[in-house]
């Protein structure tokens, strides 16, 4: 099978596979074995050339692009068939204007690879014929004897031309197995109506949610996620127990907590490695998600990255984390103008202050977070903020001013009053820790009265409130326009970004690439040249997060920069 997959895939998905709508869009869906753990379907191959010829020529690094045009020499040179020629395509027998797919199934029993390649054909009947020719022109040797075994099964003929490439033809589609096991069973759920794919409750589920026309969309399983993570390589510097402090003061420290809360809750416990060692022998978090997606769509203007995944109410404790996403509160977030960078994220606190009594994952960070906060600034988090903080934390960056940038946290809150009683007690705390030193002062910005501090890294940081809630950054201009800015929920045609921020939206981020983040995410890819193609054409990025149910759901959308 390994001879015959590179062939395959760039006839077929690597012609950057997706779900156009189509004649007989759910043939293939309807033959495939539902026991699949993965599955992955092109965009019509015609219109994908030109997508593939682009991302080619655009977004992959000169290394990658120069082995994937050799790959594409050699296959032209071994068969006569240039894969990003849609006529050539056409006279070897492809039907360009339908889609390719991909099935990947449960290791065997020797642990042998099982897949499954469903190509798109003109005529089934001549086909299985014509790929024997195919195999013989990349053949090293012309005394090669190619030619298939063949066999019938349930009045369909079966090939086998090597010892792990099975192949059988119906509805005008080409199968390729890797087992003739596996190949049979498509001729099982063919002939007898059932155990196919396209019956199965979950992958109905999945593809009614379909609302785009993606260039790659993929279906997986909990099986195949655990395999995945199973297989991934040990993290250098994985701690065996305990958890890293996270050391920056509260400014910092803010912006990691909440990520580090889910990365532990999803694992389970303080480290994802000892997670992996529960997933065959007892309750786990990852054997709550029924399935999980994928899709990508490439065009000229943008790379749209869509992933969800679904939970069912297996486990306790992801009902719980789930109830820690707070909806709804969206409304809360300002409008800052000119922005480089933006981000707005909503938790239930209050959920997270009853998991910690139970000392659930994260909460080793959580704790440390307060306790910076109260060394910091004299705030008691739990007790001066908690019980008036709407759970909206709103985080904002200016343009970049040398080697860092301005940067603004600002937290809606419930209560008028008592936001101005945590302002006065910070205010007082700072006063006389800093007493008979130029580490604090007081101040007024857009006519608002604020005080600020110098922070142990030598940073001035400025405390503020109003009647909507606290502001604390390094930036007084970036603090003005915040002030100046209005809620969403008193702005009726926000612009851009923030148009897409709705009643089920939990997290949005946005970042210019001309802004300190972006200059960070440039750094980052000169050592990872498998993003650097896309970095260095990308003009902005934004996500959003949706919590639907039981659902998560993120959008990625980078937006590329106009080809001169």
């Amino acid at each position: 099978m390994k001879t015959i997959v590179p062939l395959a895939l760039v006839l077929s998905l690597a012609l950057v596979p997706a779900g156009y709508p189509q004649d007989r869009a759910d043939v293939v869906e309807a033959i495939t074995p539902a026991s699949a753990s993965m599955f992955m379907k092109t965009a019509r191959i015609k219109e994908l050339v030109g997508t593939v010829k682009f991302v080619s020529d655009n977004l992959l690094h000169r290394d990658y692009a120069d082995k994937f045009r050799k790959m594409l020499e050699n296959i032209k040179a071994g068969t006569g068939i240039d894969p990003l020629d849609v006529e050539a395509l056409t006279n070897a027998g492809i039907d360009v204007g339908r889609s390719a797919s991909l099935a990947v199934y449960p290791s065997g029993k020797r642990n042998e690879e099982r897949m499954l390649i469903f190509i798109p054909v003109l005529d089934d009947k001549i086909f299985p014929l014509k790929f024997v020719e195919i195999l013989k022109k990349m053949a090293k040797t012309k005394n090669a004897d190619l030619y298939p075994a063949i066999t019938e099964y349930k009045n369909h003929a079966v090939y086998q031309s090597h010892r792990d490439i099975f192949t059988t033809a119906m509805d005008g589609v080409f199968i390729i197995g890797s087992t003739g096991e596996l190949l049979r069973s498509v001729i099982d759920a063919r002939v007898n109506g059932s155990g196919f794919l396209a019956a199965d409750p979950l992958y109905v589920e999945y593809a009614s949610r379909l609302s785009k026309n993606y260039d790659l969309r993929a279906y997986v399983t909990r099986d195949f996620l655990k395999e995945a993570l199973k297989r991934r390589p040990k993290q250098d510097g994985e701690q065996k127990g305990g958890q890293k402090k996270v050391t920056g003061g509260p400014l910092n420290a803010a912006g990691l907590i909440e990520a580090a809360y889910f990365a532990d809750a999803a694992a389970g416990g303080p480290s994802v490695r000892s997670e992996l060692d529960r997933l065959e022998t007892g309750p786990s978090p990852f054997n709550t998600v029924d399935y999980a997606s994928l899709g990508v769509r490439v065009t000229p203007a943008a790379v749209d990255i869509d992933i969800l995944a679904r939970f069912n109410s297996a486990s306790g404790s992801v009902n719980t984390f789930l109830d820690v996403i707070r909806t709804g509160m969206y409304g809360r977030a300002l409008e800052v103008k000119n922005a480089s960078t933006y981000a707005y994220v909503s938790f239930d606190f209050n959920r997270i202050e009853e998991l910690c009594r139970k000392s659930a994952a994260g909460c080793g960070y959580y704790a440390q977070f307060k306790e910076e906060v109260r060394e910091d600034l004299g705030i008691d988090f739990e007790k001066d903020v908690l019980p008036h903080f709407s759970g909206v934390l709103n985080i904002v960056a200016g343009e970049p001013k040398g080697g860092g940038g301005g940067y603004l946290f600002f937290l809606p809150m419930n209560d008028a009053g008592r936001t101005k009683a945590i302002f006065d007690k910070s205010s007082a705390y700072l006063r006389e820790k800093f007493k008979g030193t130029a580490r604090y002062g007081a101040d007024t910005i857009g006519g608002v009265q604020s005080f600020w501090h110098v922070d142990s890294k030598n940073n001035r940081i400025h405390m503020l409130c109003d009647g909507r809630g606290l502001y604390l950054g390094n930036d007084r201009e970036l603090i003005g326009m915040a002030l100046a800015g209005r809620e969403l929920k008193n702005h009726q045609a926000a612009d851009g970004v923030l148009s897409r921020l709705g009643e089920n939206v939990f997290f949005l981020a946005h970042m210019k690439k001309d802004s300190f983040f972006g200059a960070l995410l440039t750094l980052y890819s000169y050592r990872n040249k498998e993003i650097s193609g896309v970095v260095n054409m990308m003009s902005d990025l934004n996500v959003i997060g949706v919590k639907d149910d039981t659902s998560l759901s993120f959008n990625v959308s980078i937006g590329l920069m106009k080809r001169k």
